[in-house]
């Protein structure tokens, strides 16, 4: 694939420094000179989520911010043009926010985060969107395992199941992300990533897991 995206916190004027190459990685431009590039509010910022908190499907790319702000920027990948849509995610501490999104397709999409500092609160930590990023609808608040740092949709479910990782847990999906049951209690785990619609493979600190499914 010809297309690749990198970011890195931002700088003074409050912009995520956002890089784009078109060409095998060849060539490389700032994507944030753009007329309608957006500015991250004062102690908003994109956690690194083990390069998760970027989903790519389509046309489109998204990108997750949490902090003082937790929101969502979207781009189309052609033209560089930039949309940025509120969500109603934990945020407002430098620990709380979206850490991880996937989508499966330029419509349906997954979030899911809480705070880092306090990985039991399970309140406002997951939520769905249905309309490309637009709007979000918190789901299973209150009735889950916690903070997660990374989560994937599984391949060929069309959308129903979804694996979700945290420091203390491997949690799962198999209601578009409605409710969620832990797995495991295997712990310091940071991503995850489908090698097929049965395997998983997690990695953490100083170990990588893989895992079947047949659910």
């Amino acid at each position: 694939q010809d297309y690749a995206l990198a970011l890195s916190d931002p700088g003074e004027n409050q912009k995520l420094n956002i890089t784009i190459t078109r060409n095998g990685g060849y060539t490389w431009s700032n994507c944030n000179q753009c007329a309608d590039f957006p500015e991250l509010a004062k102690g908003e910022a994109a956690f690194a989520a083990s390069n998760s908190n970027i989903a790519n499907y389509g046309k489109w790319v998204w990108i997750a911010t949490g902090g003082v702000k937790s929101r969502i920027y979207r781009m189309k990948t052609k033209s560089c043009s930039w949309e940025v849509f509120e969500t109603p995610f934990v945020q407002g501490t430098s620990s709380q926010g979206i850490y991880s999104l996937d989508f499966y397709d330029e419509h349906f999409g997954v979030a899911v985060g809480g705070d880092y500092k306090n990985q039991s609160a399970n309140q406002n930590n997951i939520a769905t969107t249905t309309d490309g990023g637009k709007t979000w609808q918190i789901q299973a608040s209150g009735a889950n395992a916690g903070y997660m740092t990374c989560v994937k949709f599984r391949p060929k479910s069309k959308g129903k199941d979804l694996i979700a990782v945290g420091d203390q847990h491997i949690s799962f999906s198999s209601d578009y992300g409605k409710t969620w049951k832990k797995i495991s209690d295997e712990k310091n785990l940071y991503v995850c990533e489908w090698l097929d619609e049965n395997t998983l493979v997690f990695a953490g600190k100083n170990k990588i897991l893989r895992m079947k499914i047949e659910l």
